[in-house]
């Protein structure tokens, strides 16, 4: 045991943090600067007011579909809920009723269903069909590019839909 070199050791640790926290209040002072001139030139120009609330909304989607590829329920929750004023802003109604509902009945999955709210909150929102990271999809969506895209293929549904006992030899050997 060195104490020297311990000392050295805590004191390049404390310049590594101080140096953070610089660096940090910096970001900060960036992050004011941009929002002062986005407040500015948004009053100034409609074009600019337009490209910034586009610019939000694209970041909102981004967030929602990381939140999606991950798995990561309470990020999906949080980006779900960014896009509901936007829902009424557009006036989309069904959406942003229907995701009102939903958000309020995810908000009591916790005490309502425990299982499935551990189950959501350890990834299974969602799905995937690889091992590969980042690749999980919303459980719709990997419908839609499997069983739907399979019914739609040269030997699918088309065709057949009118004969319930060829319906029913479809489902039973298709290939998922």
């Amino acid at each position: 045991y060195n104490k020297h070199e311990d000392k050295e050791g805590h004191l390049d640790a404390v310049l590594n943090a101080v140096g953070e926290v610089a660096n940090k209040s910096k970001d900060l002072q960036l992050v004011e600067q941009s929002r002062e001139y986005t407040k500015i030139h948004a009053e100034k120009s409609q074009t600019f007011q337009y490209w910034i609330q586009y610019l939000e909304m694209v970041e909102i989607l981004l967030d929602f579909i990381e939140a999606e590829r991950k798995g990561n329920w309470k990020s999906h929750l949080e980006s779900t809920s960014s896009m509901l004023p936007w829902f009424f802003g557009v006036n989309h109604l069904n959406y942003a009723r229907w995701v009102t509902v939903y958000l309020a009945d995810m908000s009591d999955l916790q005490t309502s269903s425990p299982e499935v709210f551990q189950a959501f909150t350890n990834g299974c929102h969602t799905a995937s069909r690889s091992m590969y990271p980042f690749t999980q999809v919303s459980t719709d969506q990997l419908l839609e590019q499997t069983l739907n895209n399979e019914a739609n293929r040269p030997g699918g549904l088309i065709g057949i839909t009118q004969k319930t006992s060829a319906l029913d030899r479809w489902f039973l050997t298709a290939h998922i």
